[in-house]
């Protein structure tokens, strides 16, 4: 798997700034791809960023299979894979 980096939300989040993270219904795609972010960028578990991203934006709800691959994500970070 290729490694990527989140540069704009990092610059953003260095400046004190916010950033929008959008798909159609802003319900599982961006949801999914916010989830993975503080996953990797706070070192918080699935569970933990999953609960986190839901306070803040209750009506999240990402499909099957982008949690299928979080929970993948998840296990791989738990074991040492890179990513």
């Amino acid at each position: 798997m290729a490694a990527f980096t989140f540069l704009p939300l990092d610059e953003a989040r260095e400046q004190g700034s916010g950033v929008l993270v959008h798909c159609h219904a802003g319900v599982s795609r961006s949801a999914t791809v916010t989830v993975a972010y503080i996953m990797r960028k706070e070192g918080m578990c699935l569970t933990e960023a999953y609960k986190f991203v839901k306070e803040l934006r209750p009506v999240i709800s990402p499909n099957l299979n982008f949690m299928g691959q979080l929970l993948k994500y998840d296990k791989n970070r738990r074991n040492g894979e890179k990513s």
